[in-house]
């Protein structure tokens, strides 16, 4: 696997970073230094931090997912994979208890509807979707960093 060197120019590979202790800080794919693919930011703990879809043009697409450091949600955007660039998203931000307390809508990232309550705004296929996409990031996750995708012992 290729590692970046800070400093590098156009890097192309996986750049990893690590915490103090050793864990996984950061790990994610570029191409000539544009963010491609998924890319995964850990607490020091070794908790998912948050989870990011690029495009080839390093655009953020589909779903963005921030945790807590105890591994509750605390947000997610669900963008228009359609026309990723004009920034037309929706994000849920979660209490720490795993409540939703906001719903804003955003196109050309502003904000033109916000919503805000302790109870559920979602259906009951809206919730499978985002369940479905939480389960497919820890499973990717675990797969390239704790099981089949030995390619970090080589760091």
């Amino acid at each position: 696997m290729t590692q970046y060197q800070f400093g590098e120019p156009e890097f192309t590979g996986t750049r990893l970073e690590r915490w103090p202790n050793g864990a996984l800080k950061y790990r994610g794919e570029f191409n000539n230094d544009v963010p491609v693919g998924q890319h995964v930011a850990y607490w020091e703990n070794g908790v998912i931090a948050q989870v990011v879809w690029y495009n080839a043009q390093g655009i953020p697409v589909g779903a963005t997912v921030s945790f807590y450091e105890d591994g509750q949600k605390e947000f997610e955007e669900r963008r228009d994979d359609d026309e990723p660039s004009r920034g037309t998203y929706v994000r849920l931000s979660y209490s720490a208890e795993g409540e939703i307390m906001s719903r804003s809508s955003f196109v050309d990232f502003r904000v033109v509807e916000s919503w805000e309550s302790p109870s559920s705004i979602l259906d009951e296929e809206d919730e499978a979707m985002i369940d479905r996409i939480v389960a497919e990031a820890i499973a990717d996750v675990e797969k390239h960093v704790l099981g089949d995708d030995d390619s970090e012992d080589d760091e």
